[in-house]
This record gives structure tokens, C-alpha cells and sequence, in this order.
């Protein structure tokens, strides 16, 4: 695949990110009320709660699907892609990968967490399979988003029947399924979960539009590699999340576990901007060849410009644990102010990388800011 083939490819991936992200807002509702309702046996009610959930998203995704295609070329041009047929077939991949997601938060909220570990490791071997056996077949682009495509049904409808025997043989108390049915903080979840795909993947579309292909592709490898800083404390937040949600019942603040997994997430977040620093270059000339060698010049610095957003996102998760969606409104201004300044000042690959780390450490700052004021609001209070 050439440079220029990666950077489309690379856009349609964040693109297939972000537009799934309003989902994230069922999903992190789902994992909440369920692991509430797990504590008082409701299990009569939850696969029926799941299906419904399910439903809903895969009408609406059918109706983006029906939307896409008389404006498909339109958009295919905007974001330099290729032909309107990859945007079609980008709706669809955010469609199963909708599912998906709805079937992980099921899981993720009665706690199976060895079935929720089984789908996050079997999704990303299936796909990189499938790609990497295209692109051998020499299908090139189109092989390696059918490559996405193909893995994306076969993993929700896998997650569909994995969640239908996880969920069935719950209990049947149906008393308090009233408890956990509190929808209210929809609306702030999907600005918040919006805001934050667009905070962490409109990079990749931004440069594919206003740089050449080869910059466009070599930016696109820093940041598929760069992003692991993102998904490597993937697990504490998986972890704290259900666990935090059950604390929140008691009216324990779970302060402790968000100090220890703070710790956590910066350690690792580090350990990975370190090794990229070190071998980078040996990891890019690995994974992407020798045209792509000056990605490691890079690498390094986007990896340590997200290690805010990585404490950012578990601070979000613990919060919305608690039932507060105050990371919502902060995004809403946050995320349209640094898509302004990639356009006004990402003049080179460096520029962008720098607005990326400046955004993210000054809405840390400001989030943990409102965070110890909102702790003290409750110390007085009780």
C-alpha cells in the first residue's frame, strides 16, 4: 500500500471512529445500569434492555447507510478519499461496529470479563488478518477496508451470540429494574463521547485534506502507532469502571482506586513514549518499511502529546461511573477549538503534533481542576 493509499485508509478508520462515537454514549450507559442492576438480579429484564439498545442503533446506522449514498461522492471528495464507494462502505463498517460496541458494554456491565477480553483481542487479530491478506492478494485499498468490513460483521454477530449466553442466565428478580433505567444523562454523554472522537481522531482527516499524500501517510503511521498510548490503559479503565459504578450505589467516592489508577495510566502511557523514543525507528521500519522511516521522528512526541488525553479518558470514566457528566461540557469547547487550530496553524507535521499536546495538557489542567473543586463541593456537603 502505497503512502498516499495508507492515508486514505488511515482517515477512514478515525472517520469510522468518530462516527460511531455517539454510540459510546449507549454503551457507557448500558455497562452503568447493568452493573447496577447485576447487583439486584435483574436478569429477567436485561436481555430484553440489551436487544432494545441493540435495535435502536442498528436503525439509526441503517438510516446513515440510506443517507450516505446519494451524498457518498460529495463526502469522498471532501476528505480526499478516493471514490464515493469507500464512503459507503465506511457506513457500513461503522454500522457492525456499532453493534459490536453495544454487545462489548453488555458484557462489559454483568461482568464477563473474560468474554469482554476474548472480543478486544479477537477484534483487532481478525482485522489485521483480513487486511494483511488482501493487501498479499494484492487488492490493495479496497482490500483492506472489505478486509475491516468482512471482520466487523463477523465479530458482531460472534458478540451477539456470546452476550445472548451471558446475559440469559441471570436472575430473575425484576423489583428494582426501575433503579438503573435513569436515561437522563444521554444527551451529555453523546457530547461528551462526540467531542472526544473528534479530539482524538479528526487529526488524521485534517492532514490527509491540507498535506500532500506522503506527508498525509507518514502522519497517518505516527498516529496508528502513536494512538497505542490511548488504547494500552484500555484495561484499568475496563477495570474501575464497573467497580466504581457499584461504589457509587454505597456513596463511596472510590477516590483511592482513581489515585492508583491514575498512577497506572501514566506509568504505562510513559513506558510506551520510551520505547517509541528508543526503537522507533527499528518499530516503523518493522511495521511500515523503509518509506515510512521518517514517521520515528515523530512518533515519540504525538505518543507523549496524548499521555493527557490517556489520563483525561479514565478521569471521564470515572466520573460518568459516578453518574457526573462534567467532562461533557469541557470537550464541547475543547474539541472545536483545536479542530480551529490545526486548520489555522498545522503548517507542518510538527505544528499539528505540538496543537495536539498543548490542547490536551491545558484541558487536563482544567478538568482536574474542576474535578478537586466538585470533590471539595461534596466533602462540605456531608
Amino acid at each position: 500500500m502505497t503512502l498516499s493509499d495508507f492515508a486514505k485508509f488511515s482517515t477512514l478508520i478515525a472517520l469510522s471512529t468518530l462516527l460511531t462515537s455517539p454510540v459510546n454514549a449507549v454503551v457507557l450507559l448500558i455497562t452503568r445500569q447493568l452493573s447496577i442492576l447485576s447487583i439486584y438480579g435483574v436478569g429477567s429484564h436485561v436481555f430484553q434492555y440489551y436487544k432494545c439498545k441493540l435495535k435502536a442503533v442498528v436503525i439509526v446506522y441503517s438510516i446513515i447507510i440510506a443517507t450516505a449514498l446519494p451524498f457518498s461522492k460529495s463526502v469522498s471528495s471532501f476528505f480526499n478519499l478516493e471514490s464515493g464507494e469507500l464512503v459507503v462502505l465506511l457506513a457500513a463498517i461503522a454500522t457492525f461496529n456499532a453493534v459490536s460496541m453495544v454487545n462489548g458494554g453488555a458484557i462489559h456491565g454483568i461482568h464477563k470479563f473474560y468474554t469482554y477480553a476474548f472480543l478486544n483481542v479477537l477484534n483487532p487479530i481478525v482485522k489485521i488478518a483480513l487486511c494483511a491478506l488482501f493487501l498479499l492478494l494484492g487488492f490493495g485499498l479496497y482490500g483492506a477496508v472489505f478486509g475491516v468490513l468482512i471482520s466487523s460483521v463477523v465479530l458482531a454477530v460472534c458478540g451477539y451470540f456470546l452476550i445472548a449466553n451471558s446475559i440469559s442466565p441471570l436472575g430473575n428478580n425484576t423489583s428494582d429494574f426501575r433503579h438503573a433505567a435513569n436515561n437522563s444523562q444521554f444527551i451529555p454523554l453523546l457530547i461528551a463521547t462526540l467531542s472526544l472522537a473528534a479530539m482524538t481522531q479528526i487529526d488524521v482527516a485534517i492532514v490527509n485534506m491540507t498535506f500532500s499524500g506522503n506527508e498525509a501517510g507518514k502522519f497517518a503511521a505516527a498516529a496508528t502507532l502513536g494512538k497505542a498510548v490511548l488504547y494500552l490503559p484500555g484495561g484499568i479503565v475496563a477495570a474501575i469502571f464497573p467497580l466504581v459504578s457499584r461504589l457509587s450505589t454505597k456513596s463511596n467516592s472510590g477516590t483511592r482506586i482513581f489515585l492508583y489508577s491514575s498512577g497506572g495510566v501514566v506509568l504505562q502511557s510513559l513506558l510506551c513514549v520510551a520505547i517509541f523514543f528508543f526503537y522507533g525507528d527499528f518499530i516503523v521500519s518493522v511495521l511500515f518499511g523503509s518509506s515510512y522511516a521518517e514517521t520515528s521522528e515523530v512518533l515519540w512526541i504525538y505518543a507523549l502529546a496524548l499521555v493527557p488525553m490517556a489520563v483525561i479518558i479514565l478521569s471521564e470514566n470515572f466520573l460518568i461511573a459516578q453518574g457526573s457528566v462534567v467532562f461533557s461540557w469541557i470537550f464541547l469547547i475543547a474539541a472545536p477549538i483545536q479542530v480551529l487550530l490545526l486548520f489555522e496553524f498545522g503548517k507542518s507535521i510538527r505544528d499539528v503534533v505540538y496543537i495536539i499536546g498543548l490542547c490536551n495538557t491545558a484541558l487536563l489542567i482544567i478538568g482536574f481542576a474542576i474535578m478537586v473543586r466538585i470533590y471539595r463541593v461534596r466533602l462540605n456537603d456531608n
